[in-house]
C-alpha cells in the first residue's frame, strides 16, 4: 500500500547503517536530502522497514554517500543536547509537514503531548491524526516525535523512546542554563 511517506517514482535512494547507544541506525537519502533516520533491533529490521517505505526506489547501500549524515546521528545519539540539524527531504502530507515542524521546535529534554500539538497546528480535534503522524515519522531525531507524549505522560516507542528522553533530560540538566530554556510547547 502506497502511502503518504512513500515514495511513487524511481530514483536513488543511499543508505548506510551503524550503532548507537540505542542500537543499530540507519540513514538514508536522495538528492534532496536525508529522507530516513531508523532505529531498531536488528539491522535485517531497518532495511526492511526502509524496502517498505521506499517500494519503488533503487535502494543503493552506500556509506560513504551518507557518512556525515550517519555521524551526526551518531553524535546526537550519544550526547542529545542539541537539535539534529540535517538536510530533510521530508515526504508527507500538508498536515503531516505542520505537524513536523511543530514537533521540531520542542527543545531537547522536554516534551509536549499530541492534543497540544494539535492546538498548535491549528486542530485541536486532530490528536490521534498527530499521533499517527508521530508514529509514522521515518526521521527520529531529527523530527523528535520521541517527545510527543500521551496526557497521562506515556509515549509509543516502548524502552528505546524512555532511554533517549532520560538522556536528553540528563544532558538538558548537565548543560549551563538549562533550567533557563523556555518551552512554548507544553
Amino acid at each position: 500500500m502506497d502511502g503518504p511517506l512513500t515514495y511513487r517514482r524511481r530514483e536513488d535512494i543511499a543508505f548506510g547503517t551503524g550503532s548507537s547507544a540505542l542500537g543499530p541506525i540507519l540513514v538514508a537519502s536522495s538528492d534532496e536530502g536525508v529522507v530516513a533516520i531508523l532505529c531498531a533491533d536488528r539491522v535485517a529490521e531497518l532495511v526492511g522497514q526502509l524496502r517498505e517505505r521506499f517500494k519503488k526506489a533503487n535502494l543503493l547501500r552506500d556509506v560513504n554517500a551518507v557518512r556525515p549524515h550517519l555521524a551526526a546521528v551518531r553524535r546526537f545519539v550519544a550526547s542529545p543536547d542539541h537539535v539534529l540539524d540535517l538536510p530533510l527531504d521530508l515526504r508527507g502530507t500538508p498536515f503531516q509537514k505542520r505537524v513536523w515542524e511543530e514537533v521540531q521546535r520542542i527543545p531537547p529534554g522536554e516534551t509536549s503531548t499530541y492534543s497540544r500539538i494539535a492546538e498548535l497546528v491549528g486542530a485541536p480535534k486532530a490528536i490521534r491524526a498527530v499521533a499517527s503522524t508521530c508514529t509514522s515519522n521515518g526521521l527520529y531525531f531529527a523530527i523528535p516525535c520521541h517527545r510527543v507524549l500521551h496526557k497521562d505522560g506515556k509515549g509509543y516507542g516502548g524502552t528505546r523512546q524512555k532511554r533517549l528522553l532520560a538522556r536528553e533530560v540528563a544532558c538538558a540538566n548537565a548543560s549551563p542554563g538549562a533550567s533557563s530554556r523556555p518551552n512554548t510547547n507544553k
